[in-house]
């Protein structure tokens, strides 16, 4: 599947902080999970709380985006989804491009609200307008993907799944499931014919129950074939599950082998999620920044600016 693609499916099968490509890559063409800030990837820098309290009440866009930022993950001051949903709604709806991202994610999540896909998928929409997404992918007219697919060639049926997963941010009303069941239905065939990629994205449809019944032993078996075909983003979203036993038997040794792993195919989001799990201590991890500053360092040698951002506040932190 093309990045584009995944950024796309993403935005609508996100697996919480837990790898998935969704929403997360959606600001900066990543994809990892793990209490991430999609406004960031990482934590955002240091803020003085007092005087972006005072913009934002005066009706700062920046600052207000920033404020529900701070309030949505927990950064700087306890984590208050109301208060998130609150600024973060202020800004979005003045066409704040991060914080449209955020509050999607806070209805894809049920992060405070009722879980809300399409409300998610509006908000993601809205953000797409001025996103780096491929609009070759979208417009792209699927005749000729349609007439390979159905003769059994199983790229083309991803590539099919993708065009019909693109779809998905601009239908939300009664098409979008139209959408999401061709989606599912042409991944599905793909990755019957053992295609990485595609098991890796039908693993997510079954996971959040999109285009069909949520599953969660369907989502493991997937991740599990793609993760046996070496494809690191599904071997990253199988360490997820191990670590907090979501259709598994919870197992943090092999989880952790597991997401070093997918973080050691040098893909950037991953070894920054890595990072994140480490630096916050989450999904049954217990913190430690000597770890987290590794796995910062190595997505930093690739010219990340978001890793050298986190690297800078882990900095901050340690200071006496």
């Amino acid at each position: 599947m093309t990045q584009s693609s995944t950024r796309l499916v993403a935005l609508l099968v996100v697996c919480v902080c837990e790898g998935h490509a969704l929403a997360q890559t959606f600001a900066s063409h990543k994809t990892s999970p793990q209490a991430m800030s999609l406004a960031f990837e990482g934590a955002p820098p240091q803020q003085n709380l007092p005087a972006l309290r005072k913009k934002a009440a005066h009706g700062d866009v920046g600052a207000q985006s920033m404020l529900g930022v701070l309030y949505e993950y927990g950064y700087q001051i306890p984590k208050n989804y109301a208060q998130a949903r609150y600024w973060l709604t202020k800004a979005a709806q003045q066409g704040d491009h991060a914080a449209q991202i955020n509050l999607g994610m806070m209805y894809d999540q049920g992060w405070g609200v009722k879980a809300d896909l399409v409300q998610a998928a509006i908000w993601y929409d809205k953000a797409s307008a001025s996103s780096q997404i491929d609009q070759s992918l979208v417009e792209a007219p699927p005749p000729v993907l349609i007439q390979q697919a159905r003769l059994g060639e199983a790229a083309a049926q991803r590539k099919l799944a993708d065009w019909y997963a693109s779809q998905l941010l601009s239908n939300t009303t009664d098409s979008h499931q139209d959408y999401a069941k061709q989606a599912f239905s042409w991944y599905q065939k793909a990755a019957q014919q053992r295609d990485a990629l595609a098991a890796t994205e039908l693993a997510g449809f079954y996971e959040v129950g999109l285009g069909t019944d949520r599953d969660d032993q369907q989502a493991v078996k997937y991740y599990q074939q793609a993760a046996s075909q070496h494809e690191p983003r599904a071997i990253y979203q199988l360490g997820i599950r191990y670590a907090t036993g979501k259709g598994v038997k919870q197992d943090i040794i092999y989880a952790e082998q597991l997401l070093i792993q997918a973080a050691q195919s040098g893909q950037v989001d991953l070894q920054i999620g890595l990072a994140q799990l480490y630096r916050d201590g989450e999904q049954g991890f217990k913190p430690n920044l000597q770890k987290a500053r590794y796995w910062y360092q190595q997505a930093a040698k690739q010219g990340d600016s978001k890793a050298k951002e986190a690297l800078d506040h882990l900095a901050i932190q340690s200071m006496p």
